[in-house]
């Protein structure tokens, strides 16, 4: 998961490119390039991505033979893949809807996507207004956050294989209120350098952290659906953190009082991190001694 999330950190990476397109050739003709350059990478990456490991008689790292699983007693339907029957918790879709670990963790991903995308679209107008740099200057320092998250992303993957993923993600909320009050507060060069790289650490770690402790709370059975729902739940804070920040620039004149309020949502995502402990098991899964 750290090494899918760092291919977002390389897309950043292109963003003092689209700046000088902007500049040169219009925002248009700057559209329209980056829709063909997507269209024509995602259609031939497409065609080499694979399904389920089982398809392919292979099974999926750290799982077990159906041989060495025997003393697992699972319901019928959860027979069909050596994974499922050695998973150490098989959540339906409405079992996890029913635990507050599920609600605690989408809501806690959308405060932290919410501080992610209110960044994303309004660091570099602040820069501007703040700090009266150019358009080009400012997309170049707000480059530093999708350059940090490549290697934080992959940093987080293998922290959270060696350690607790929810006090990590507890963590890196916190590293996301910081960051918002020292962009929020710093006017010097330094002070925003300080708040992009402490941001960009938070984000790195925490977005594999995301997907794979769903998987550790919830098994793979009902996976898919429980991760849909809650990305519908996560996008309401992709939505709501830019228009809200771009709201408050509006009313008191500059950003600052924004980056405060996205702060302590940032801050009371950490909290629900920290209270979304593992749920039971549910009842018809059963560990029983082998023989």
């Amino acid at each position: 998961m750290g090494f899918v999330g760092a291919g977002m950190g390389v897309g950043g990476l292109l963003l003092p490119l689209v700046a000088f397109s902007l500049g040169q050739l219009g925002w248009r003709l700057t559209a329209g390039l980056s829709a063909a350059l997507v269209l024509t990478l995602v259609l031939g990456i497409a065609q080499i991505i694979r399904g389920k490991p089982e398809d392919y008689g292979l099974i999926p790292d750290g799982g077990k033979s159906a041989e060495l699983t025997s003393g697992l007693e699972v319901p019928k339907e959860a027979k069909n893949s050596a994974l499922e029957t050695a998973a150490p918790s098989l959540f339906t879709t409405r079992e996890a809807l029913q635990t507050s670990a599920f609600w605690l963790l989408a809501l806690g991903h959308a405060l932290g996507v919410m501080a992610a995308s209110s960044l994303t679209l309004h660091m570099i107008p602040h820069l501007i207004n703040r700090l009266q740099v150019s358009l080009e200057a400012a997309a170049t320092l707000a480059a530093v956050i999708p350059v940090l998250t490549i290697f934080s992303q992959v940093a987080g993957g293998y922290l959270g294989d060696k350690m607790n993923k929810r006090l990590l993600a507890a963590f890196c909320m916190l590293g996301h209120a910081v960051a918002l009050v020292i962009l929020a507060t710093g006017a010097a060069l330094p002070m925003i350098l300080l708040a992009s790289v402490i941001h960009a650490l938070a984000q790195g770690i925490r977005g594999p952290l995301m997907p794979s402790i769903r998987a550790d709370y919830f098994g793979r059975r009902g996976f898919a659906t429980v991760m849909g729902i809650s990305l519908f739940i996560v996008m309401a804070g992709t939505l709501t953190g830019p228009v809200l920040v771009g709201y408050l620039a509006d009313q008191f004149g500059d950003y600052r009082n924004a980056f405060f309020v996205i702060a302590a949502f940032s801050a009371l995502g950490s909290m629900m991190f920290l209270l979304a402990r593992r749920p039971t098991p549910p009842r018809h899964f059963v560990v029983v001694a082998p023989g």
